[in-house]
């Protein structure tokens, strides 16, 4: 059985990571667009870039696995209408 409250502390710090990842891509892209447009080198960059993406993608894949193991405990975390679920930016790409 899982240890609910504990499920959905790493529920909302999972959510923290996913926001802050996002706000950090959405800062990093402003940092390679501004270098393009004053024909800097974009490479270490786009770098970074590419390793924040890989973080996001690892950190939503940790968030699936709480909420797969909060629904086996029989409650739908799942739902976006669940406060829980909420990373605070929905529907915002990142």
């Amino acid at each position: 059985m899982v240890d609910q409250a504990k499920e959905e502390e790493h529920l909302v710090q999972a959510n923290r990571h996913i926001a802050k990842a996002r706000k950090n891509i959405r800062a990093q892209r402003g940092r390679v667009n501004k270098l393009k447009s004053e024909g800097k080198s974009t490479e270490k960059s786009e770098e970074l870039l590419s390793i924040m993406l890989e973080f996001l993608k690892i950190a939503k894949e940790h968030r699936a696995l709480i909420l797969a193991r909060l629904d086996r405990d029989g409650e739908d975390l799942s739902s976006p209408r669940h406060p829980l679920c909420d990373d605070g930016i929905s529907g915002s790409k990142a």
